[in-house]
């Protein structure tokens, strides 16, 4: 009830009751705001991008999706995609 996180340009993120990400440092990120802890930096050599959708999001639309995101963000960004999955 009382986990927050420093949003990206914003005070703090409540994050009771509401949809959230978290790891073992806590809260960092929600479909309206991310934290400035996970935020990318020239430095960053690792993210994870993820595709809020409704449970009753068609899974192969969502896959469909998620694959375009990785090619267009390995052409415009670099890297390499590790995985693509849809989690329900």
């Amino acid at each position: 009830p009382d986990e927050a996180y420093e949003g990206i340009r914003k005070g703090m993120v409540h994050v009771a009751g509401r949809l959230c990400v978290a790891d073992e440092h806590g809260a960092f990120g929600s479909p309206s705001s991310d934290s400035l802890r996970a935020s990318i930096m020239p430095a960053t050599r690792n993210a994870l991008a993820l595709i809020y959708a409704p449970a009753d999001y068609p899974a192969e639309d969502l896959a469909e999706a998620a694959e375009m995101f990785a090619e267009r963000a390995t052409a415009w960004c670099g890297g390499e995609v590790v995985l693509t999955d849809v989690l329900r």
